[in-house]
């Protein structure tokens, strides 16, 4: 079952087992006490490892004073200019840990590394274009055989067709008439930024650089839209996405320790983000 999505004192909150945390999407400013005293409970009640909180700078220290700690920050974020950090708490002691530290920042290194070294706007003998709401089984069926498990029920074609027809914009790779890649990018009208996520790569075409490819027809749709800010959670542990965001401009912006259930177990992730 899918975690839940509903509105606390008027703050979007996801919660629930599949990812074992409460997620405030979204903070309404004016009721930040009440909406800290129920996201604890929330999570005591239901014994949740985590709470994440992406909420204005303007509120942060709310957060702070309630022992939440910041573990990521993306700039001028929203509409005013103001900027985004994310907030968390974990309730329980393994998801304050990440084992494989030094591996993820040899990971970071590298992309960064490779930051210098431009992404390519298109992979020879590949189509690039974005998808319509009759392609939602097929983005569907890539995301299911990519990921074991993953955030949201994207492996529901009825779940893809919903989520095209109200926030999200997806763009696909085709190697002779059949989809190997995929991406979408999570509009926040009012705030115009998107998260650019759902990326998945077919294994037998993987290490050719689609996923920088989608990454750059996603930027172009966004921008000519009026988008200012675009940013990702990245998997810490993935060399190829993170290389992509590096490649194409983006700046880290910190990571969230053991934060999102993908393929059966809670992993890292890293925050880029980048002016477009």
């Amino acid at each position: 079952m899918a975690d839940k999505i509903e509105i606390l004192h008027g703050s979007l909150v996801q919660h629930g087992t599949v990812n074992d945390r409460v997620y405030v999407l979204k903070v309404n400013t004016e009721q930040v006490q009440e909406l800290i005293n129920d996201i604890k409970r929330l999570a005591k009640k239901n014994s949740y490892g985590k709470i994440i909180v992406k909420t204005p700078a303007s509120v942060k220290e709310h957060f702070a004073m309630r022992k939440f700690r910041e573990e990521a920050h993306i700039p001028h974020f929203f509409k005013s200019g103001e900027d985004l950090f994310f907030m968390t708490m974990c309730l329980k002691s393994e998801r304050a840990m990440e084992p494989g530290m030094s591996k993820l920042n040899r990971i970071l290194e590298t992309a960064l590394e490779k930051s210098a070294d431009p992404a390519p706007d298109t992979v020879e003998g590949f189509e690039f274009r974005k998808c319509t709401p009759e392609e939602s089984p097929d983005i569907a069926g890539l995301l299911s055989h990519v990921f074991k498990s993953y955030p949201f029920p994207v492996d529901k074609p009825a779940y893809i067709q919903k989520t095209m027809e109200t926030t999200n914009i997806y763009f696909g790779a085709w190697k002779e008439n059949q989809l190997v890649g995929i991406s979408s990018a999570e509009i926040d009208p009012a705030n115009k930024s998107a998260e650019m996520t759902d990326f998945a790569t077919h294994p037998e075409h993987r290490g050719l650089g689609i996923a920088g490819v989608l990454l750059n027809h996603m930027e172009k749709e966004i921008k000519a839209n009026g988008y200012s800010t675009a940013y990702t959670i990245a998997r810490a542990e993935s060399f190829g996405m993170n290389i992509a965001f590096a490649r194409n401009g983006y700046q880290y912006g910190g990571r969230l320790i053991k934060s999102t259930q993908i393929s059966g177990g809670f992993e890292s992730m890293n925050i880029w983000h980048k002016a477009i």
